[in-house]
């Protein structure tokens, strides 16, 4: 009996499929482990006026009961661990939104339940912080508007490995749905006004200069205290992202590289009067004209046709030293995060999520690549950037 039993265990395990992000190439393990930070000096929701746009899964009695502004914050660094240390599944929280996304979108069979619930990250929880060095760059990641901070686990992963400790913020709000440790949720914001965009990223911008102060006055009980290279700090977002990258790194001086990701460059109203120069690198999708060039994409943003280019060009001119313009072939909007990855396992994701004919895990490993060597020579001065890197899908060029 003992032996058909354990039989039929070997039959279900043999037939569980298992999935895992790209395995990161640099020389260290990565770690990872969770905050929730409460900005207690803002409102959650501050900048953005309520009338104005439309929350869901959050009541008024709750804001009024949490006023404050929260913010989960997870982090992924270099670590120290054996090789075969247990790895962490994929977020709960976001596994279930995505396989629910799914079936909103038509997905009636099992594929998406069984990819997220069987996705594996290459990180491990909570384990000790790398002893190789003293202190480690830092590197921000901002995600896109309705999605979660999760999305670029696999771009953290890899800088992870190479050295740098990344905070990915999930912008309360600007999140598809935010789960807080106590349970309660908060929803995300849909705006119901032309240009609500730019209040919008102005309070994820001030979420990026609050993380910082934060991680300046870190009590000496952190794992993180003293570990920080807070004179090395980069900052990358996609998509409404990659606009906070682009004006947090006008508004803030403590960073000093930043790279957008399929984002635009808001009105040059929102410009400081004058900033430091940084280097700057643009990862454009092929259709990126096409689908933020739109006037009813510029409604969003509150800006009009003639705004798109010369705003672009202006924030080069005056914000930027050394800057650097990729585009990728055969790209769409969201093949810039895991989505990419999904794409290959769950068809209605491809079908549905703005993706390009490109296959995932190729350009998942070209977006690795462009991004490390890019904070390598800025942030480390390593080398010569994007020296080495040559893909025929990719025109690059220095502007």
């Amino acid at each position: 009996m003992k032996k058909i039993i354990m039989l039929g265990v070997l039959f279900i395990m043999s037939n569980l499929k298992a999935y895992q992000l790209p395995k990161p190439t640099g020389r260290f393990h990565v770690g990872t482990k969770s905050y929730h930070w409460i900005d207690k000096s803002r409102s959650r929701f501050e900048g953005v006026a309520l009338e104005k746009y439309v929350p869901f899964e959050t009541s008024q009695a709750e804001i009024d009961d949490h006023p404050q502004r929260e913010l989960n914050i997870q982090v992924w660094y270099p670590a120290q661990a054996d090789d075969d240390a247990k790895k962490a599944a994929y977020d709960e929280a976001a596994a279930r939104l995505w396989t629910q996304w799914c079936k909103t979108k038509g997905d009636t069979s099992s594929q998406a339940q069984e990819y997220f619930d069987n996705l594996q990250t290459n990180s491990i929880v909570d384990a000790p912080l790398s002893d190789a060095q003293q202190e480690y760059p830092i590197i921000i990641c901002s995600h896109g508007y309705t999605v979660q901070r999760c999305v670029h686990a696999s771009l953290c992963e890899e800088l992870a490995s190479h050295g740098y400790i990344v905070f990915a913020i999930e912008h309360t709000g600007t999140s598809v749905l935010t789960e807080l440790p106590d349970g309660r949720t908060v929803g995300c914001a849909f705006p119901t006004v032309s240009g609500i965009c730019q209040q919008l990223v102005e309070m994820r911008v001030k979420d990026v200069k609050f993380l910082l102060n934060t991680l300046e006055n870190l009590d000496e009980k952190n794992m993180l205290y003293e570990r920080l290279d807070l004179d090395k700090v980069g900052i990358f977002g996609h998509s409404m992202g990659g606009m906070t990258a682009v004006h947090a790194s006008m508004q803030d001086q403590r960073i000093k590289a930043g790279a957008c990701v399929e984002g635009p460059v808001l009105s040059a109203d929102y410009f400081p009067e004058k900033g430091e120069k940084k280097p700057f690198l643009f990862l454009f999708a092929e259709t990126f004209d096409e689908k933020f060039g739109n006037q009813e994409m510029l409604d969003f943003f509150g800006m009009q046709q003639p705004e798109f280019v010369p705003t672009y060009k202006k924030f080069v001119e005056n914000f930027t030293s050394d800057c650097f313009e990729v585009t990728i072939k055969g790209t769409h909007h969201g093949d810039f995060c895991d989505a990419a990855l999904y794409k290959k396992h769950v068809t209605v994701i491809n079908d549905e999520f703005e993706m390009g004919v490109i296959d995932g895990e190729y350009l998942t490993q070209i977006n690795r690549n462009y991004l490390v060597d890019f904070f390598n020579t800025f942030l480390l001065q390593q080398k010569e950037a994007l020296s080495v890197l040559d893909y025929p899908e990719v025109v690059i060029k220095k502007i």
